[in-house]
């Protein structure tokens, strides 16, 4: 009975507009239903009567600081929902959905966050730039499953970076892949041996693999030593 109830206030606040307790009564209404410039309203009256009330000046305060809020809540609404728009309208706009990522993570919407992650990663036209800002995306996120379907990506955009297949060995090993983690180390050492060759301050991918934690499950294996044997 929200009418009838707000009707009630409102005479016990023509009766008495200095009341306290039919200010904040009918005030915490107000706001319960989200009417806060009505709230101010009937407090700022409320002060003209009784201007030396402190209480009055500590709502009104209050108030103030509440629609502050609730302003910038409702910009905030309003910038994400074109932001949305933006990305919806425009498949292309990587930084805009990176940027829309960032907000949705900001705000806790994780799930959101990721389903824009996945349109990235199921986008034809994703660069490489892009897929590395995903790997770096995901990682953060701990969603493995996720990290290594774009690894994969990766090294099809990236096919000759050394590091990419040497990540994407990594990841294969931390989830038990045994075979196919040897596969792509493989690959990056021959593509870090190619590229010392031409370079010799560059990384060397052999020596780094000695110490990473990630492959000590395979380590004991006969492909492993193959691989790390002096050549």
């Amino acid at each position: 009975m929200i009418k009838e109830a707000e009707f009630a206030y409102k005479q016990a606040f023509a009766f008495c507009p200095y009341s306290p307790e039919a200010v904040f009564r009918y005030v915490n209404l107000l706001i319960g239903h989200q009417r806060i410039d009505d709230a101010l309203l009937l407090a700022n009256t409320c002060k003209k009567f009784d201007p030396y009330n402190g209480q009055i000046d500590g709502l009104i305060k209050q108030l103030n600081g509440w629609k502050e809020q609730q302003a910038h809540a409702i910009q905030a609404q309003t910038s994400l929902q074109q932001m949305e728009k933006e990305v919806r309208e425009n498949p292309t706009n990587f930084q805009g959905a990176f940027n829309l990522v960032s907000t949705y993570m900001q705000l806790q919407q994780t799930n959101r966050a990721m389903q824009v992650l996945d349109g990235l990663l199921n986008n034809t036209q994703a660069d490489v730039n892009v897929v590395f800002a995903l790997v770096q995306a995901f990682n953060q996120l701990k969603n493995y499953p996720k990290l290594e379907a774009t690894l994969e990506k990766l090294v099809k955009v990236a096919p000759d970076n050394p590091e990419a297949w040497y990540d994407l060995a990594a990841m294969k090993a931390t989830l038990g892949r045994s075979p196919e983690a040897t596969q792509s180390l493989r690959r990056a050492l021959e593509l870090s041996a190619q590229r010392l060759a031409r370079d010799p301050k560059q990384l060397d991918l052999r020596a780094k693999v000695i110490g990473d934690p990630r492959f000590s499950a395979l380590r004991q294996s006969r492909e492993f030593q193959e691989l790390l044997a002096p050549k």
